[in-house]
């Protein structure tokens, strides 16, 4: 298993291997990205309708960096 620092906003990167899951909650403007530590950091993203394409990128970012590629 590769790893690798991918960005969640301009002030945090985590390792692909510390995030348990990404949740786009119904109803909120936001991403929560969860980590092995119990921290929640919060997706970065530029547009309000982006929200479902910034998660589906992070998820595959995390997916890329875990398979290696």
């Amino acid at each position: 298993m590769a790893d690798k620092l991918i960005p969640v906003n301009s002030r945090v990167s985590v390792m692909a291997s510390q995030v348990v899951c990404v949740i786009a909650p119904d109803y909120k403007e936001y991403v929560e990205v969860h980590l092995l530590d119990g921290r929640v950091e919060y997706l970065e993203y530029a547009m309000r309708q982006d929200r479902w394409s910034a998660k589906s990128r992070f998820e595959q970012a995390v997916n890329d960096a875990l398979k290696g590629e």
